[in-house]
């Protein structure tokens, strides 16, 4: 299987007192279990080493770095990608969609990836599949 995996979804499985922990724990160890490619961009990686510093601490954030980051599969935006995603973000009618959520979107059209580990309803508005804990993750 290969999925996308969004800042939502990563800071949820390891940060115990997020309300979506169990359940992103769960789907992430399925993932790991089960071989499965976790793709994401190094916008996503940004933002969630920030995310985890600014709410958790910076040992958090290194142990992320150390710990996690080494199993996804990281695709760099170059100048490229951010231009596309950019032009998204500026067209998109949503006011609440970020440029990280335009640049995860673009890549996963890239990438041909349907599904994502995460909890932003953004995904679904624009077409992907959000993973839920209690489905076959093998599809």
């Amino acid at each position: 299987m290969r999925v996308f995996a969004d800042t939502s979804g990563l800071f949820a499985a390891v940060v115990r007192n997020d309300g979506e922990h169990p359940r992103a724990r769960l789907v992430m160890e399925r993932l790991l279990q089960q071989g499965a490619e976790i793709h994401t961009t190094s916008y996503v990686l940004l933002e969630t080493l920030a995310l985890l510093h600014s709410r958790v601490g910076r040992e958090a954030a290194a142990e992320f770095d150390r710990i996690l980051r080494p199993l996804l599969r990281v695709r760099w935006v170059d100048e490229a990608l951010h231009a596309r995603a950019s032009r998204r973000f500026e067209s998109h009618s949503d006011a609440k969609v970020s440029l990280v959520d335009c640049a995860s979107f673009t890549a996963m059209e890239d990438e041909g990836l349907g599904a994502c580990f995460g909890f932003d309803g953004h995904f679904t508005r624009e077409g992907f599949r959000l993973l839920s804990a209690g489905e076959d993750l093998t599809a």
